[in-house]
Formats: structure tokens, C-alpha cells, sequence
């Protein structure tokens, strides 16, 4: 673990609210700068989703000025199907506070990005066949 991880996992590690830590994009890739923002996804727990928005605006301050970067924070309870597919398949587990209700959100989750799958390719491939019967016609 980077000593950015291990500083963001102890951050995290003590608050009730909190189920699990995803860092992602370039800090989990390997591919940050100097300048790059932190982006960290929380998975808070159900009985707290009504403080969010406070939450995440604690989080990315209280993380900034432990970092000394700007940080980026999303709560992946209320997260769109693309983000987190990418935060799943590319991002690092850095904080597992609940094991049991982190493996349930998971659970959903992927069976949400599973079904967001098939209807994401049904609507290109109808882009597709659109575009083309246009451009035999236009």
C-alpha cells in the first residue's frame, strides 16, 4: 500500500458511517502527475445516505488538507452504473470497515451494471442501425 493509500485508509478506518474506500482514476492507475486530483468513491452505510451530501463535502476537505490535494469524492451508494463499473474493475479497495454489508453492495451493484449492460447495448445498436439507415437515405 502507497502511503497515500494507507493515509486515506486511516481517515476512513474509524467513522461508523463508513462501509468501504475505493480509490480510482490516475492515483489507482499508476498514472498520476504532481497536479492530479485524489478520486476516492465511499460506500456509506444505508441509514446515513440522507447526510451525503455533508459527509462527502467533510471528506474532501478534511482529506485535502491531509493530502495537500485537491480531492474528488463520489458516494457509490447513489453512483451511475458507468462509474462504477470503472471503479470496480480499476479501482483499489483501500478501507473495508463492514465486510458483510460491503459484499451486499457489491452484490447489487454488479447485478445493476449487469442489467445497465444489456440495455446499454441495445440502445448503440440501435444508434447504429439508425445512423446507417440514414446515411442509405440522407
Amino acid at each position: 500500500m502507497t502511503d497515500l493509500q494507507e493515509k486515506i485508509g486511516s481517515y476512513f478506518k474509524s467513522r461508523e458511517e463508513v462501509v468501504a474506500i475505493y480509490l480510482y482514476g490516475s492515483h489507482a492507475s499508476g498514472k498520476e502527475r504532481h497536479y492530479s486530483d485524489v478520486d476516492v468513491g465511499i460506500v456509506l452505510r444505508h441509514r446515513f445516505l440522507q447526510q451525503a451530501f455533508e459527509l462527502q463535502s467533510q471528506y474532501m476537505t478534511g482529506l485535502g488538507r491531509l493530502l495537500r490535494k485537491e480531492v474528488h469524492t463520489v458516494v457509490l451508494n447513489t453512483a451511475g452504473e458507468l462509474l462504477l463499473k470503472q471503479v470496480f474493475s480499476k479501482g483499489i479497495v483501500i478501507c473495508i470497515n463492514d465486510e458483510d454489508a460491503f459484499r451486499r453492495f457489491r452484490m447489487n451493484r454488479y447485478a445493476m451494471i449487469s442489467d445497465f449492460g444489456y440495455y446499454l447495448k441495445m440502445t448503440q445498436s440501435g444508434f447504429r442501425r439508425k445512423i446507417i439507415e440514414e446515411g442509405h437515405h440522407g
